[in-house]
């Protein structure tokens, strides 16, 4: 167990400055940290870790892997964070998987007032209602986001403009599918290529599709 943590740390610190290049064996070797995690000696499973290996999962599709390890790792949490993550990784996998309703409901059977990755979850359901073309919820979320991110006082200031560059360029995605005609696709997605934000590369699929559709040649 020691071994691999250090395998781990190493990995960790690699996929840093290559994240195309080591994020697979990152995985890899979490898989085994996960399985010799009864030699950890610890209490509890630390969320970082749990998150790690979610998100990873999650990235290379392994989902019937990540249904099992949702169910089996999520009790290992600490008691107060055990539900809330259970939901939030379950709303993760179900978005990943397109089942976008299902996300959604998900997500709304975490405790807002007592998780803590609350920026995490808020961008999930702002995709997923996009996703679905809830735009009508979509657009009163990205107020009540914004009032947030504004009151939010533990981020700095770089971390908070991140999510507040993913809300204006899905607020922009949003008006496109609306039908306004003051956003052009092209620079939308130079923008977005160009700019600190989060779930950057969600957005450019959603640019990439925009622009199939209005490229696509009517029948």
């Amino acid at each position: 167990y020691i071994i691999t943590t250090l395998m781990v740390n190493v990995l960790f610190y690699k996929h840093l400055k290559d994240r195309t290049k080591y994020d697979k064996e990152l995985f890899e070797a979490f898989k085994i940290l996960i399985s010799l995690y009864e030699y950890s000696g610890d209490k509890y499973l630390r969320a970082v870790v749990y998150s790690s290996v979610l998100r990873l999962a999650i990235q290379f599709r392994e989902f019937e892997w990540t249904e099992k390890y949702i169910e089996e790792f999520s009790k290992k949490l600490e008691p107060d964070h055990r539900e809330n993550m259970f939901y939030y990784s379950n709303a993760y996998l179900s978005f990943a998987k397109g089942q976008f309703e299902k996300c959604l409901e998900h997500a709304a059977k975490v405790n807002f007032n007592t998780f803590q990755m609350k920026y995490y979850l808020r961008d999930l359901q702002l995709c997923a209602h996009y996703e679905l073309s809830h735009f009508e919820s979509a657009l009163s979320m990205i107020d009540a986001y914004k009032h947030f991110i504004k009151k939010e006082k533990n981020y700095s200031p770089e971390l908070k403009q991140g999510y507040l560059n993913f809300i204006g360029y899905t607020l922009e995605l949003i008006k496109i599918k609306l039908g306004s005609e003051g956003t052009d696709i092209g620079d939308l997605k130079n923008r977005i290529n160009g700019s600190h934000t989060m779930r950057q590369q969600w957005l450019l699929d959603k640019v990439s599709e925009l622009e199939a559709s209005s490229t696509r040649p009517y029948s």
